[in-house]
């Protein structure tokens, strides 16, 4: 969770082990990223994001992957600018 000064919630990350059956991967999996109104625009998606990358990293993950819709234009945008 992303909170700011005050305690109101600014966005709220939600990853988990997988493990991609063909290849017989172990992986992190960014299940849901959601930033409030009021934390766009401020850095949270991207404090998020890195958070994913952190945990990932800290299990011994080689690999952090996502879904997202391709007619999530700015869902893909903001995946893009972060190199996914």
């Amino acid at each position: 969770m992303a909170e700011d000064e005050t305690g109101e919630l600014l966005g709220i990350l939600e990853v988990q082990p997988h493990k991609d059956k063909l290849n017989d991967v172990e992986q992190g999996y960014t299940v849901a990223i959601t930033v409030s109104p009021q934390g766009e625009g401020k850095g949270v998606g991207k404090g998020l994001m890195t958070k994913a990358e952190e945990w990932s990293r800290q299990k011994g993950y080689r690999q952090l992957i996502l879904n997202v819709f391709s007619n999530n234009h700015r869902a893909v945008n903001f995946y893009k600018q972060l190199n996914y």
